[in-house]
């Protein structure tokens, strides 16, 4: 019996010891965060919303600001910030019901008064923002901005302590995506207030979307970790989202393949045959709402000059760009709006029929007539930022030049200080882009005088004016009309240089769920999930 005794005592030693070792297990699994790592292909130049100038900050802000509206996997707009609105049946007043409840990170509530706070800050001429103009169809946004009404004449109110009503300029059918944007979250005024400038630092950072920032380490990563205060918290997967910047795209798809990415916002098409070969299963290839396009500082009088300007955008093959260098999808661009807008036909360049040899033959003719030739060429420096398909483009457009006399020098820049040097005004020819809500009223708005994306310096009355008709048609069918209007006046002027029409490459590991295309190429962390 006493046997039997340290049998069955030696059995429940077992069973105790098990059930710990599987109790342990739970919590290590428990304990370890589930992290997402995303290739990001440029180093923020800041982490505040409103002031940044790369696109690809957006992704990182998005998943820290909660607007009034928060786009879905689709990037269509859902309830945010705001859990409801109603638009007038004129299309010019919205009315926001602001969602209970919400809190900041620090526990502080979010109302309706840090939501105007932030709209107000956007077009606030202090905060000096290169998106400002996005907000121009809100009531004076654009008088704001420019500094001719005060902050508070912006259209704008709180009707009570959970409604926002904002009127606009004029109706735009596609507003509710625009707002989806990161530039027009509410903003914590509590913490600016307190720390002005240095309030997006680690230590002082608030977040009222799914994640708040962690650590950023110039050059290295973005960590962003759950903010436990985001009202849908419980719909959250993934624990850690750390962003690395990933300019290389060669690189970057090392890293992919080496398992330290589970996705990559870009892949160069050099490695396009090897991924179909190989991953065809990682690869997503998408239409896209980025436009490239090549920018003249008209501020120097042989860039001023459109006899120039057409001789360099008639010189350019943009079949042979899209066909031998690019090679993934991307269309030869004739005119300013990505084809994203549904409905919309835009105008293109009127030379689009014409063989090349036809073209440089007229270009060759108006250098020659501007006063350049052999023993005069015409000469400038032409900037690029980075990534590697950039570098081959701006290579294939030197020697296109080329053809008609014409000497490039190619400068290379950082994506993080390059577009606040073209804001400046220091360069002479250089490469943009640029990727902006489905609409074409935000592509032009680009060439409007005011807009701090004018790199060009264009400012043609014709075209203020027709622009400024358009905005303010509520009908979309003649709105579209005179939207076209204002395009082929700034394709004959050659405000810019359209190239192509980008598509979106990026590569995903198989084990990401939620997923989903879209135009606008924003995915954000809060939606997708990870197998475990």
């Amino acid at each position: 019996m006493l046997g039997d005794h340290l049998v069955r005592r030696a059995a429940r030693g077992r069973i105790v010891l098990i059930a710990l070792a599987a109790l342990l297990l739970a919590q290590g699994t428990m304990a370890a965060p589930l992290v997402l790592r995303r290739g990001n292909p440029a180093e923020p130049d800041t982490l505040d919303p409103q002031k940044s100038s790369i696109d690809y900050t957006i992704a990182i802000t998005g998943d820290m600001l909660l607007s009034l509206v928060q786009g879905d996997e689709s990037f269509q707009p859902t309830p945010g910030a705001a859990q409801s609105w109603t638009v007038s049946p004129d299309g010019l007043t919205y009315t926001f019901k602001m969602r209970p409840r919400v809190k900041w990170s620090d526990g502080v509530p979010l109302t309706v008064d840090d939501a105007i706070y932030g709209l107000r800050r956007f077009v606030d001429p202090a905060t000096a923002s290169p998106s400002a103009f996005l907000a121009y169809k809100i009531k004076n946004a654009a008088a704001v901005n420019a500094g001719r009404m005060q902050i508070d004449q912006l259209g704008v109110r709180a009707i009570d302590a959970s409604t926002l009503e904002m009127t606009l300029e004029a109706p735009n059918p596609n507003w509710l995506n625009v707002l989806a944007e990161p530039h027009f979250a509410p903003l914590p005024r509590h913490v600016i207030a307190k720390h002005k400038g240095a309030w997006t630092r680690p230590e002082n950072m608030v977040a009222s979307g799914a994640y708040k920032l962690a650590a950023w380490r110039s050059g290295d990563h973005v960590r962003l970790v759950k903010n436990a205060a985001y009202f849908d918290i419980k719909n959250v997967q993934i624990d850690e989202v750390i962003y690395y910047p990933t300019e290389d795209d060669a690189v970057a798809l090392k890293r992919f393949r080496a398992g330290e990415l589970d996705l990559n916002a870009r892949f160069s098409s050099t490695e396009l045959v090897w991924l179909r070969k190989n991953r065809p299963d990682v690869i997503r290839i998408s239409v896209s709402s980025w436009g490239t396009r090549v920018v003249l500082n008209q501020t120097l009088p042989k860039l001023a000059d459109i006899r120039v300007r057409r001789a360099l955008a008639l010189a350019v093959d943009r079949q042979a760009i899209v066909k031998n260098i690019l090679r993934t999808g991307e269309m030869p661009a004739y005119g300013l709006v990505p084809p994203v807008a549904p409905g919309y036909a835009g105008a293109e360049l009127d030379f689009k029929a014409e063989p090349m040899p036809e073209r440089l033959t007229e270009a060759r003719a108006l250098l020659k007539a501007a006063g350049y030739s052999e023993a005069n060429p015409l000469s400038f420096v032409l900037s690029q930022r980075a990534g590697s398909a950039n570098k081959r483009v701006v290579v294939a457009l030197a020697n296109m030049w080329a053809k008609i006399g014409v000497k490039t020098e190619l400068r290379f820049a950082d994506v993080s200080m390059y577009y606040g040097e073209l804001r400046k005004l220091n360069y002479e020819v250089a490469l943009t882009g640029a990727a902006w809500p489905p609409d074409p009223e935000h592509f032009l708005n680009e060439m409007h005088p005011k807009s701090p994306q004018n790199y060009s310096r264009y400012d043609s009355k014709a075209f203020n004016d027709t622009l400024a008709r358009a905005s303010r048609i509520p009908e979309r069918g003649a709105r579209y009309a005179a939207f076209r209007e204002a395009e082929a006046i700034a394709l004959k002027d050659v405000a810019i240089i359209p190239l192509y029409f980008n598509v979106n490459t990026n590569i995903v590991a198989p084990h990401l769920n939620g997923y989903r295309d879209n135009g606008r190429d924003l995915h954000p962390t809060r939606l997708l999930r990870v197998a475990r």
